[in-house]
């Protein structure tokens, strides 16, 4: 698409940002503007981004369609308007120092727009989706175990098998079936991280799940799991969360949220970890020291794959990283395989000797 050089409010808005911004800021726009700022996004992207992502947003008061309704209303509410035309309205993060006063007249036919969306926008309550990503190897016996409970929390589940004996697939594959429970079979044994890249992935292409659960295959499972998170997930503030605690992961604070004791953490153990799509997105891939399942002599002496402390503590996009904390609902996951035999990695590590029952915390 070319710009619209014959279009004078085009050209005036053009002009206006030519003035004030860098082509490479974040702005949001028309598709049209790319050709100018290279740093410019279209409508599209809003079901995706934040308007945090952005320095300046620019409505085309015809166009406001294209634009996710709660997008929309969230840059109302934090950005300020800087320039405004019979077609344009321009929104700054910042409010840049000596503009003139915009001219109402412009402005209002927007805002008149956006009340009509948030009086809508009320009378529709969406609900939280969620969806469960499990990985397994060579475990049947405790798939067997896990995935019923799982499945009573009422969200849809995958399965990741990551190569296991021919044996042990089959008896996967025959678990999956009974359960009609999908499952990716990994033909070549890659380790757990790439695993959960390719589970949680399989969740974040579809744009209307909102909260991905990752579970191991050994582990019991609060049936109100989904519901007492729910009171404390925070996509900003609180993004990630786990229902098992484990003495390897320290806490540096308790608190009680909802009604719940909560226990306040830079790193949370990897039999669960629950996260906004946002959140996985961020630390998505997860590295993987070396490949196949978590082995003693992977890496350097007593290396494991890892992949727990990179969501929760390495990554640079992960909530200890951003200066905040993972929050930990103790009671709601449990591990059951706590045996030397029973681990893929035959090494018991810090792990307990015995893990209390499933109980609501309160």
């Amino acid at each position: 698409m070319s710009f619209p050089l014959q279009d004078d409010y085009w050209v005036q808005v053009r002009d206006f940002l030519k003035a004030l911004v860098q082509p490479l800021d974040a702005i949001l726009a028309p598709n049209e503007f790319m050709e100018f700022f290279p740093g410019n996004y279209s409508y599209n992207v809003t079901y995706r981004l934040r308007s945090s992502h952005f320095e300046y947003v620019l409505f085309h008061k015809a166009m406001l369609a294209e634009i996710e309704p709660p997008f929309g209303l969230e840059v109302l509410r934090t950005f300020q308007p800087i320039f405004a035309n019979e077609v344009f309205v321009v929104f700054a993060k910042q409010l840049p120092e000596t503009l003139p006063p915009l001219p109402g007249v412009h402005l209002q036919p927007l805002l008149d727009q956006f009340v009509a969306v948030a009086t809508q926008q009320r009378g529709l309550v969406k609900r939280p989706q969620y969806a469960v990503t499990m990985t397994t190897y060579n475990r049947p016996e405790c798939l067997r175990r896990s995935l019923p409970q799982v499945l009573k929390l009422g969200a849809p589940v995958l399965i990741v098998d990551d190569a296991s004996k021919p044996e042990n697939a089959a008896e996967n594959q025959r678990l999956a079936d009974f359960h009609q429970v999908p499952l990716i079979r990994i033909p070549q044994n890659r380790g757990l991280p790439n695993a959960m890249n390719v589970g949680i992935s399989y969740w974040l292409a579809d744009p209307e799940i909102d909260w991905i659960s990752y579970f191991q295959d050994d582990v019991d499972v609060h049936p109100d799991l989904f519901h007492i998170l729910e009171t404390i997930q925070d996509a900003t503030e609180r993004p990630i969360l786990t229902g098992r605690d484990a003495a390897e992961h320290p806490t540096f604070a308790t608190g009680n949220l909802a009604g719940h004791n909560v226990l306040f953490k830079r790193s949370m153990p990897g039999p669960h970890l629950h996260a906004h799509r946002d959140y996985w997105t961020g630390v998505i891939p997860i590295p993987t020291p070396y490949l196949g399942a978590p082995k003693p002599d992977g890496g350097k002496p007593g290396q494991g794959a890892d992949e727990d402390w990179w969501i929760t503590s390495w990554s640079p996009q992960s909530i200890a990283k951003q200066g905040k904390y993972g929050v930990c609902v103790p009671g709601l996951v449990r591990c059951f395989q706590l045996t030397e035999e029973g681990s893929t990695w035959n090494n018991l590590g810090v792990r307990r000797e015995d893990e209390p029952p499933i109980v609501e915390p309160h």
